[in-house]
């Protein structure tokens, strides 16, 4: 009988557990359980139904794979969340793996395990970006000669083959985008030849790069096959394998991953606690999520979620995960994110076969539904399990064949046209990126540890911050931030710490020199050279120059309500503000916002005028050169008098130096 030995725990780094062809994962995996089965009936019952799938499909080892990277993990005191639908599986929970009761936040297993899937689960780890690579290195040290990382596979598009065959063909010629190639080379028989060669590229192996988190374990010392090896110059040796060769090998792969904001919330929190020993409940945290301000929480901080926080006034984080779900395009589009809010408004309730597609895990739902329409479903679960997600993900691939299958199944079942209409247009729409619950909950955690970190460490937080964010913001959002919490800034270079001044007054210090400031902080010249240079400044005051001013419209329009005539009152808001972040984005896969236009693009901008005080832009168009600027004046027309949203009637971008009219060049 074939052994397969590995290590499956790090007591001394002695503990090994030997799997025989022979033995159930009940019996290798239940002894290392960190977590006791709860005896409740649905406990053993969901427990004994993944041994079951684990056992069919052979899974044992990399459950203990993953234990052994978590315990590496903890030996080595980083921290972890799961990512992906992994959080869904009781057994990662009871082995520590994920930190989450997926029975308690009635998590669906067919996300993650189900008959009909036979390929490896995927587990995917978050750990700090700035301790991944020490993990490798523990990882290495655990299996030596056993690990290594595998590639991406980047393909030839259109604008790399053009751009690889005028080097081969006409080497004088620069390339210049959005310029006919005949403009570019004017040699029709080399023009040709640059044709063939586009023709023949796209879509072949343009290069080979490292995958962002991806590791194979083989099973034995000096197993990785060395034709497979593309390079060994990092930590761990890189495979000429991509994640769809590397599964269909049969090989486990397994992701880990980096997270900005676990590094942001360990030093914020001094490392003194773990990501679950947070209040469930929390008043003042509830109040910031309500207020949208949550600039400098990691993954909470976007315009998108600030504002579907306000809307949905988060106090718990089951949530917050459904706000992180919501913003994603696939919940979005196609004003489903605020049907949705509006149905949490009116306390509207949905039956299965209509429930709207938050998580991707209600499609789900959906689809079982659909197979059960009218009437108790002649399927064992195990087979509804299996089609559900067979169907969920035809729709998220796009897979037509198995799509139109669907339609015909569901018309046996007699689904009605109208419902059946209606359900294949929203799982179309996971073809865009969406979060499966297990995935929400984990970073909804982080987010909830992150937010009472700010509201009651707000220091610390704000010095972790700037150590270790990397967002969408330009840099002086962070900035402005951290001196409206009350810290004196720095002109000195990061990692930061925290201090105080000789008057006691908190302070981000630069571990690496202070530089000495030779003019008051708010000096013009001093504020106009800090932001030229750091992108921040450091004076108490805004920026000069940055104004918000509202008038009412002295004809109010008359608006006819239930056939009743009453005033509405607009205003005219004239605005100067610092660029804090922005983008342009289609109409049908993001926002629920409106403009008069029937552009199908809106440009959002969001600008700062004062400490603390953000401002909202909705232009109707492809404006995204407006980005190039340092800030953006204008005109826009509002329903309130301190509406945070703006539909823009005029603007124009505004460079640092016009803010400073009395500044010498």
């Amino acid at each position: 009988m074939r052994l397969q030995i590995f290590s499956a725990g790090i007591k001394n780094d002695t503990t090994y557990v030997m799997i025989r062809e022979s033995q159930m994962s009940s019996e290798i995996l239940t002894p290392v359980f960190r977590r006791p089965i709860p005896s409740e009936e649905r406990y053993t019952t969901r427990v004994q139904q993944e041994f079951a799938l684990i056992d069919r499909n052979g899974f044992t080892r990399v459950f203990l794979q993953v234990q052994v990277i978590i315990e590496l993990c903890r030996k080595l005191q980083i921290p972890h969340i799961i990512r992906g639908s992994a959080g869904s599986s009781l057994v990662c929970y009871l082995m520590g793996i994920s930190h989450t009761d997926p029975i308690q936040y009635d998590m669906d297993l067919a996300r993650f395990m189900n008959h009909g899937r036979t390929d490896m689960p995927d587990i995917d780890i978050d750990v700090p970006y700035n301790r991944r690579d020490e993990l490798y290195a523990a990882i290495g040290a655990q299996w030596p000669g056993m690990v290594a990382r595998i590639s991406n596979h980047v393909l030839y598009q259109y604008k790399s083959a053009l751009q690889e065959a005028i080097r081969k063909h006409a080497p004088k010629v620069t390339y210049r985008k959005h310029i006919p190639l005949e403009t570019l080379v004017t040699n029709p028989e080399i023009a040709g030849k640059i044709r063939h060669d586009i023709q023949e590229k796209i879509g072949t192996l343009r290069t080979e790069s490292l995958h962002c988190g991806g590791i194979v374990i083989f099973d034995r010392e000096g197993a990785v096959p060395k034709d497979l090896i593309l390079k060994s110059d990092g930590i761990l040796p890189q495979l000429t394998l991509n994640k769809d060769q590397t599964e269909d090998a049969g090989f486990i792969k397994i992701d880990l991953l980096s997270n900005r904001g676990l590094a942001q919330w360990r030093e914020s929190s001094g490392g003194t606690r773990t990501l679950y020993d947070y209040p469930a409940r929390d008043d003042a945290v509830a109040r910031l999520f309500s207020t949208g301000d949550t600039i400098g929480i990691t993954f909470g901080e976007s315009r998108g979620c600030r504002h579907i926080y306000k809307q949905l006034m988060p106090t718990t984080i089951d949530d917050i995960a459904i706000a992180l779900a919501l913003i994603r395009p696939a919940a979005a589009a196609g004003g489903r994110k605020t049907a949705y809010l509006l149905g949490v408004r009116t306390g509207r309730l949905y039956e299965d076969i209509n429930r709207p597609i938050v998580y991707d895990d209600d499609a789900l739902t959906r689809i079982r539904a659909a197979f059960s329409y009218g009437k108790a479903s002649s399927f064992p679960p195990e087979t509804l399990d299996a089609f559900a997600d067979k169907y969920r993900k035809a729709f998220s691939k796009q897979r037509i064949a198995d799509c139109l299958q669907f339609r015909d199944l569901c018309r046996v079942q007699k689904v009605p046209e109208e419902i059946l209409s209606r359900m294949i247009d929203d799982l179309n729409q996971l073809q865009h990126y969406s979060f499966c619950k297990s995935h929400a909950l984990s970073y909804a955690q982080l987010v909830w540890a992150l937010a009472y970190e700010k509201v009651h460490n707000s220091h610390a937080f704000w010095v972790a911050t700037l150590n270790h964010c990397n967002s969408d913001y330009r840099r002086w959002v962070h900035w402005r931030e951290a001196r409206k919490a009350g810290l004196c800034l720095t002109r000195g270079e990061p990692p930061y710490r925290l201090g105080t001044t000789k008057t006691g007054e908190p302070k981000v210090c630069s571990t690496k020199g202070e530089q000495l400031i030779l003019m008051r902080d708010y000096d013009p010249a001093q504020m106009f050279s800090d932001m030229k240079c750091r992108g921040y400044w450091c004076a108490e005051d805004f920026f000069p120059g940055c104004y918000l001013r509202v008038t009412p419209v002295l004809q109010s329009k008359l608006k006819r309500v239930q056939k009743v005539l009453t005033t509405e009152q607009e205003y005219n808001v004239e605005f100067c503000g610092l660029i804090a972040t922005g983008r342009v984005v289609r109409k049908d896969t993001d926002g629920e916002e409106s403009v008069g236009s029937g552009s199908t693009t809106i440009t959002f901008l969001c600008i700062g005028y004062d400490n603390g005080k953000f401002l909202d832009l909705i232009i109707p168009g492809a404006r995204g050169y407006l980005l190039s600027n340092i800030a953006v004046s204008g005109t826009a027309i509002a329903k309130k008098a301190d509406a945070e949203s703006l539909e823009v009637k005029t603007i124009r971008g505004v460079s640092l130096r016009s803010l400073f009219p009395t500044v010498a060049s």
